[in-house]
């Protein structure tokens, strides 16, 4: 899909996807069957994301600097995940669970709106 319709298109969608997900996620929690397939759907989307890094990245900085910038984009997927883990912990307390989702909502508008902003065709 990357080669078709480019990064932006392609992201743009993994990322209102997400912003559905996490916007009626709290109001399908009461359907197990529902709330499996959005958790479900969360992780594919989240796949997806992890599957167009390395193009991109290669496409942006080249075969030589490439590798490793997306090295230090998979170690931020990593250390996002810890602190998400941090954070939603802590925030629980106070806000409850679906205070967690809306700010994460929040967090997802933030890539969306610097999806429009990135040099796609860059050259190094």
């Amino acid at each position: 899909m990357l080669d078709c319709f480019g990064f932006r298109k392609v992201f743009f969608v993994i990322v209102t996807a997400q912003i559905a997900i996490i916007a009626t996620i709290t109001l399908i929690v009461d359907w197990d069957i529902l709330y499996l397939l959005w958790i479900c759907f969360t992780m594919f989307l989240e796949g997806g994301q992890l599957a167009i890094f390395p193009a991109v990245t290669t496409k942006v900085f080249g075969h030589k600097v490439g590798p490793v910038m997306y090295g230090f984009i998979f170690i931020g997927f990593a250390i996002s995940n810890l602190l998400a883990y941090v954070i939603s912990t802590e925030l629980n307390a106070s806000i409850g669970w679906g205070g967690v989702f809306w700010i994460a909502l929040g967090i997802s508008v933030i890539p969306l709106l610097l999806n429009f902003r990135f040099p796609q065709d860059h050259q190094w």
